[in-house]
């Protein structure tokens, strides 16, 4: 036990030159279900703001006790900017700060360094009116008052609905680069950890790599040539650093150098391998301790995550630590939303301690059978080892429609029922020309200028719809709990122009009020002659979605009459907001990577089967994962999806002008087997 309480256990170990190795069951990963929800995501190169990055230029690590586990990609030896996760460096300076210079964090910056002298503006002054009751703590935990973080939106006036941030704009991100408000109301920006970074090069007077070289990256096995770090110069020259948001750096203002000294990438930027961002998140999850060592105090150690797809985690509970750089779709063990302590999830360990001698004599056992049983085999078959055979692969998806929105030539490619959607060069991903945007253009509009249209698809029981998505700055939602219609699947039980309201089975996936759903209705299914009753294990000829009983658990749905017809609706989705009117990782007015899977449950002996398949990932991460609905009955046991429809539908009618822009949209089904 440390002096300030903190307990290791004996089974943790740290790397040297090398991080040693463990399988996850030694270390005390539950099997098979760590192996089952890791064979769901196929890790990628970020695609962020227009990252462009080769195919397989992206790393992830996973460890614990300082044992390596898993590894993705080019998890040792490709670097790249890992984008906010570099904030995690500058609170670390300003903790070495307060432990060896004395530094009193509660103190106004402009006791130590005003700037004066050295900034484009007078009025941004740590000691003028608006900037002389900010301390380093404000600037840490984003109560500073800054609002200015992205340039590029800055400029075209994409800003946060907060009228304190309008009241002051004046459109010259060079100018607002300042508190708009006095500190204590927290606000997440960069801008913030600009102002830290410059005070802590004037305080320490050196260069902040090199403090952390020496104190802290040093002892840990990082040594300076293999990390990097921009400069604050670096990231304000740099017009593509983020190519779909050109001069984003440009809110990095003076001062870029005091005495001479360059002023590192306070707000993040550091350029690091996933394997040795990983040492810093065991050293965040063992609260500074390194080797009988306190480096450094446990306040100024956290888990962060940035816009790129980079993470540092560290877990103080279990020992577990990991990284990525540049990687998306991974499981979200491996992201940390911003100001809350990293935890891994607790059902994928297994109850035993791990690494203890009779987990590791259990385990070795376990291989020792198996590799009996290979030889054994191997001798029968009279082939090599299986050790020294290919692992099989799962088999790949099979592209059944792809929309790159490239040009109109709509017909071409599957679309039907009169498609002419609009497309615009103005916003779209890496590796793209154009996107289809929905525009509506009054307040009032129900559908966006140039509607949506229909696709055939080859009929399946199981898609995936891939697609990217962005909205307006200043889009608003319904308010209410229904709308914007967006995507939708249809089956072969109904022709081909139905209505998608009232069918035998409708799909919607879409975002009402910031948050993800996918929706059901099959409001021709239900039985109107007894309405309210639950018919679950009394007949097949009923509805799932709403009217005739709870078919899977997840509830009795909606029932009401329009006109002439009963309706219905059963919906699926997250409590959290993940399309943000608050700038972050979850910001609605940056591109996101959507990726939503269904499969129709099975049919049995004339009864429907409670194995259907809602998953749903955003931003590689699972944010949905559902494995026992059921959609279909024994009433449409053949039933398959055939059709897709992106009809864009605000019911309400929108506030003001507000668009959605979508992007490299594909649908997939599992391929054959060999």
């Amino acid at each position: 036990m440390d002096a300030d309480g903190t307990t290791l256990p004996r089974w943790l170990t740290y790397p040297n030159e090398r991080w040693p190795v463990a399988t996850p069951e030694e270390a005390g990963f539950r099997q098979p279900e760590f192996d089952q929800l890791l064979a769901r995501y196929e890790p990628h190169p970020s695609t962020f703001w227009g990252e462009r990055h080769a195919p397989g230029d992206f790393g992830a690590v996973l460890t614990r006790g300082g044992y390596m586990v898993k590894t993705w990609g080019r998890a040792h030896d490709y670097r790249y900017q890992t984008a906010s996760v570099g904030k995690a460096f500058t609170l670390a300076l300003l903790g070495l700060a307060v432990e060896r210079l004395g530094l009193d964090p509660n103190e106004p910056v402009c006791h130590t360094w005003t700037g004066a002298g050295q900034m484009s503006h007078p009025h941004k002054q740590m000691d003028a009116t608006t900037q002389h009751g900010i301390t380093w703590r404000h600037l840490a935990e984003h109560t500073a008052g800054y609002a200015i973080e992205n340039a590029a939106h800055w400029r075209r006036g994409l800003l946060p609905e907060e009228p304190w941030i309008r009241r002051a704009w004046s459109g010259d991100p060079d100018f607002d680069m300042y508190a708009l408000r006095p500190p204590g109301v927290r606000f997440y920006s960069s801008a913030n950890y600009v102002r830290l970074g410059q005070a802590l090069t004037a305080l320490f007077a050196e260069d902040l790599k090199a403090v952390l070289d020496r104190q802290l990256l040093g002892p840990i096995g990082i040594p300076p040539d293999r990390w990097e770090w921009l400069t604050l110069a670096q990231a304000h020259a740099a017009v593509d650093l983020y190519p779909e948001a050109p001069g984003y750096g440009q809110y990095a203002d003076l001062p870029h150098e005091i005495g001479g000294v360059p002023v590192r990438g306070g707000p993040g930027w550091v350029c690091m391998s996933a394997a040795d961002l990983a040492r810093f998140g065991l050293l965040v999850a063992t609260g500074g301790l390194w080797k009988g060592q306190r480096l450094l105090g446990s306040e100024w150690l956290i888990s962060k995550s940035g816009g790129n797809g980079s993470t540092i985690v560290g877990d103080r509970q279990t020992f577990i630590a990991g990284a990525r750089v540049a990687t998306e779709n991974l499981p979200g063990f491996l992201w940390v939303p911003d100001f809350t302590e990293y935890r891994f999830p607790p059902e994928l360990l297994a109850p035993e301690e791990p690494f203890s001698e009779g987990h590791v004599r259990e385990v070795a056992m376990r291989i020792l059978a198996l590799c009996l049983i290979v030889v054994v085999c191997g001798c029968i078959r009279g082939s090599r080892l299986a050790a020294e055979e290919p692992t099989p692969q799962l088999p790949a998806a099979e592209v059944i429609f792809a929309e790159p929105f490239e040009d109109a030539n709509w017909e071409d490619r599957g679309w039907y029922d009169g498609p002419h959607m609009q497309l615009t060069s103005a916003e779209h991903v890496a590796g793209s020309t154009r996107s289809c945007v929905w525009h509506w253009e009054k307040p009032g509009d129900i559908s966006p200028a140039g509607g949506g249209a229909r696709a055939r698809i080859r009929p399946v029981e199981d898609v995936t719809l891939e697609f990217s998505i962005k909205h307006s700055a200043n889009w608003a939602w319904t308010g209410v709990p229904y709308h914007p219609h967006e995507f939708h699947f249809i089956t072969d039980v109904d022709p081909a122009y139905i209505g998608p309201a009232w069918t035998h089975l409708t799909f919607y996936i879409e975002v009402v009020n910031g948050r993800p759903r996918v929706g059901i209705q099959d409001g021709m299914n239900i039985d109107t002659t007894r309405i309210g009753q639950d018919l679950v294990g009394v007949t097949e000829q009923r509805a799932v979605a709403g009217g005739n009983g709870d078919s899977d658990g997840y509830g009795k749905g909606d029932c009401y009459k329009a006109g002439d017809e009963y309706r219905n609706g059963k919906f699926w989705g997250p409590d959290e907001v993940y399309f943000s009117d608050e700038p972050g990782p979850r910001y609605k007015g940056d591109w996101h990577r959507i990726k939503v899977r269904l499969r129709l449950n099975s049919v049995r002996d004339g009864i429907g089967q409670r194995d259907g398949i809602i998953q749903y990932w955003y931003d590689g991460q699972l944010i949905m994962d559902y494995h026992d609905v059921v959609f279909r009955t024994g009433q449409h046991p053949t039933m398959r999806l055939n059709q897709f429809l992106m009809t864009p539908y605000f019911g309400p009618g929108v506030p003001h002008e507000q668009s959605i822009w979508v992007d490299d949209l594909k649908i997939t089904t599992p391929a054959p087997a060999n």
